[in-house]
């Protein structure tokens, strides 16, 4: 949590833009890297993520096709992220509190917002997940 929200005030600041919310991001929209003025450990991407810190996010996903390696941002880790994106509008736009479970990938005995997960799918383009 830390990488990400800052371990003190001055790493805090250096982390965010202060403009709309939005974080800094470094080339390949990843968090910030070492800066002259502001360093980070030399090794806080090993520790966090076991390998050398990519050049950019699409180069590392292709090293990871290539060498059959995990990645950072992995399929599962992104569905469960999405889903939770996804259920926090469908509880905007219904104006409501939701309670949404990831295991079931539902809202319970919420019929309207359980109706606002999906939809169905196109012709030759249907998926079972």
């Amino acid at each position: 949590g830390s990488v990400i929200y800052g371990s003190d005030q001055v790493r805090a600041d250096f982390l965010r833009e202060f403009d709309g919310g939005r974080m800094k991001v470094s080339e390949g929209d990843l968090l910030p890297f070492n800066d002259k003025d502001n360093p980070l450990d030399n090794d806080w991407y090993f520790q966090m993520f076991g390998q050398s810190a990519p050049k950019s996010h699409i180069e590392h996903f292709f090293d990871c096709v290539r060498n059959r390696e995990k990645p950072i941002s992995d399929l599962a880790s992104h569905n469960l992220m999405l889903n939770f994106c996804h259920a926090i509008n469908i509880s905007l736009r219904l104006n409501k509190n939701l309670v949404y479970d990831p295991a079931q990938r539902n809202f319970g005995n919420d019929a309207l917002a359980n109706t606002m997960i999906g939809r169905e799918q196109r012709k030759g383009f249907e998926t079972d997940i």
